[in-house]
């Protein structure tokens, strides 16, 4: 059961998706009445589809967001994924059926290492050439496309039904926090219902796991080791069969089968851990899949921010580099650049002219930032924002500022040269000294930034630059190597400031 989580308004709040759609929104009709005024009338809709979820914007004023980005078609939806309807954050859960399990030991009449196929077999038990193929076939064509897990585990229990007799069948993922490190997955009746009040032989499974064997009871009823197994007894089991999940030797999870009208035989077993082999390596691919998934994901916001390679350094190190974004001390360099007289220059132009002006200077900027590893703090209209030495540490951040500054220079010149709208003039600033960084905001909302004294310092002693200029602190020009030219301005005042800030011009490199 999929279901909706979080705190509204200060209170928790919980509402579980039923199968088919679901609507949200502020008006009292809503299934899901959420009375924030960022929430519109009828905001969203959810659909329940079996073991998936969608969620599709219906016109909002403030939006839909999955995962941070806005929606604008029908999209996918899975067990962690955070939601945003306006401003009001909810987090998808998906709860399965709890599965118990019975303590009382139990023995079956196969026991047989995964990998081995059965050398005893009657004429009835053969498993024939059409099976195989058709096991063969259907699981290939599901590890040639690339699908979510939880349609994966779902199309693994429907093929069991396809192949074999029996009438459940129970797909469990391992989960350090679940009961015996197991959580139900996919859980299927052969009537397409799922399965309440289930038990299952703790022996049998911890058997199948610890071993890494397949296990066949052909007759429960008339097994004298499984008659005091009360899971089997209370069920009504006639017949079941169990095998491990594993990948890379490794076991990953446990498939269980089980009818209460028909015996398994050997042959059943044979396709039976055929179906589990391969439904270990759909698993390990879906996987994969999903982490490429979210790691395209996370590579492409931090492409909007970070250079190559910072951002190398930020997926390779994995957790640890989520400690360079917890706010901190540091001493850093903020560059600034903008347009001269941007908002003249605009006047008589089109809209689409000026969006295209801008993202094309923007552009050209943004490879001089990230050819020197600077990180993109914000746009601020035709201003941008840069930070050195942060999220990682940089001892030459001063050097980077000012070699970035130049080059912005140079490329405005080609950019001029390219663009047949206006030419443009920019005035750039730096200043070093300490401030705050890291993810900085409230819990609905945190952005990587920048707070501090050396902030306003930077952003103000541009006003010392005439067009084309490059003005910077006396702390940043303390910092650079003596082959770089520069001029001394003086001290001058600052607003907002007591003290006087010594100002140099940054000459051609």
């Amino acid at each position: 059961m999929f279901s909706l989580q979080g705190t509204v308004l200060g209170k928790p709040f919980k509402f579980d998706l039923g199968t088919g759609d679901t609507v949200a929104g502020r008006s009292p009709s809503s299934q899901i009445v959420l009375s924030p005024g960022s929430v519109s009338r009828r905001h969203a809709k959810f659909r329940v589809d079996r073991d998936r979820c969608f969620v599709t914007d219906l016109g909002s004023r403030c939006g839909t967001f999955v995962g941070g980005g806005r929606i604008a078609a029908e999209t996918e939806v899975v067990a962690g994924d955070r939601v945003r309807l306006g401003e009001v954050d909810l987090t998808l859960a998906h709860s399965a059926p709890r599965v118990q399990f019975d303590a009382r030991p139990a023995d079956a009449t196969i026991v047989r290492k995964v990998g081995e196929r059965s050398s005893i077999h009657t004429s009835q038990e053969v498993m024939t050439a059409e099976r195989v193929l058709a096991i063969f076939a259907e699981v290939g064509r599901m590890l040639l496309s690339v699908r979510p897990l939880p349609e994966v585990l779902a199309r693994l229990a429907e093929l069991t039904f396809e192949v074999l007799p029996n009438e459940r069948v129970f797909l469990l993922l391992s989960d350090e926090t679940a009961p015996e490190g197991l959580r139900p997955a996919a859980m299927r009746c052969r009537d397409k219902s799922v399965p309440e009040g289930v038990t299952l032989s703790r022996t049998v499974v911890r058997t199948v796991i610890d071993e890494q064997v397949a296990m066949l009871a052909t007759d429960v009823p008339s097994d004298p080791r499984l008659g005091g197994v009360a899971s089997l007894v209370t069920q009504a089991v006639r017949s079941f069969m169990c095998a491990p999940l594993l990948v890379h030797g490794k076991v990953v999870g446990v498939l269980y089968v089980d009818s209460q009208r028909h015996t398994f035989n050997a042959a059943d077993l044979d396709a039976f851990t055929a179906i589990a082999n391969y439904a270990s390596i759909g698993i390990e691919q879906a996987r994969l899949s999903e982490q490429l998934l979210r790691e395209a994901r996370r590579r492409e916001r931090l492409q909007r921010y970070h250079s190559h390679s910072v951002i190398e350094r930020i997926l390779t190190a994995g957790d640890e580099a989520d400690t360079q974004f917890l706010a901190q001390e540091r001493e850093v360099s903020i560059l600034f650049c903008d347009i001269v007289s941007f908002t003249t220059l605009c006047e008589g132009l089109d809209p689409n002219d000026i969006v295209s002006l801008l993202n094309g200077f923007f552009s050209k900027m943004c490879d001089v930032i990230f050819e020197n590893d600077g990180t993109l703090d914000k746009f601020i209209g035709d201003e941008m924002m840069v930070v050195y030495n942060a999220p990682f540490e940089q001892t030459d951040h001063a050097l980077r500022a000012a070699k970035t500054a130049l080059g912005m220079r140079k490329a405005l010149a080609a950019f001029n040269d390219e663009q047949p709208v206006i030419p443009l003039e920019v005035r750039i600033s730096i200043a070093s000294g300490k401030a705050m960084v890291g993810d900085i905001g409230t819990t609905r909302r945190r952005e990587f930034t920048v707070l501090g004294d050396v902030v306003n310092t930077a952003a103000r002693i541009k006003g010392n630059a005439s067009p084309g200029q490059i003005v910077m602190s006396g702390a940043t020009a303390r910092q650079l190597p003596r082959e770089l030219a520069m001029n001394r301005i003086g001290m001058v005042e600052v607003r907002g400031r007591i003290s006087e800030v010594e100002v140099f011009r940054l000459l051609e490199g």
